[in-house]
């Protein structure tokens, strides 16, 4: 049996050598890290029958964060039944995105019964957390 073994390449390195770049993309910088230490993780009763309106959902609260300049909209996930979704925001503080978060979700037709746990540090046992209910 012929064992081959390779250099392992880092997916920064990856992407500078595809887009060409003289000098390769590195880890990600300690700002950027300490940018997404806090999060606002909302799960809520979804109340569509298809993904459009998590999509534009997900993409307002985009805007809102990027307006603020407190963070950004990292995704979400969906049951299976699509009855149940979480949304995950992370930015600098967890209060601020909740903020700018609220009044899109307060004011979305697909988003019923929403919590909010607000987690101020890194995902580590023993970091504060809040947990806020929307209305």
């Amino acid at each position: 049996m012929r064992v081959t073994i390779r250099p392992r390449v880092n997916f920064f390195e990856m992407v500078g050598r595809l887009r060409g770049l003289a000098e390769p993309c590195r880890y990600p910088t300690q700002e950027w890290t300490a940018m997404s230490e806090h999060s606002v993780i909302i799960r809520f009763k979804y109340e569509s029958t298809n993904l459009k309106a998590l999509h534009d959902l997900e993409d307002q609260l985009s805007e809102a964060i990027e307006e603020a300049g407190e963070g950004e909209c990292d995704g979400h996930d969906i049951t299976p039944d699509m009855r149940d979704a979480t949304i995950y925001l992370y930015g600098p503080d967890a209060e601020l995105l909740y903020v700018a978060a609220k009044q899109v979700l307060q004011q979305s037709d697909c988003v019923k019964r929403a919590v909010a746990t607000l987690r101020f540090g890194p995902a580590e046992d023993g970091v504060p957390e809040r947990v806020e209910t929307l209305e």
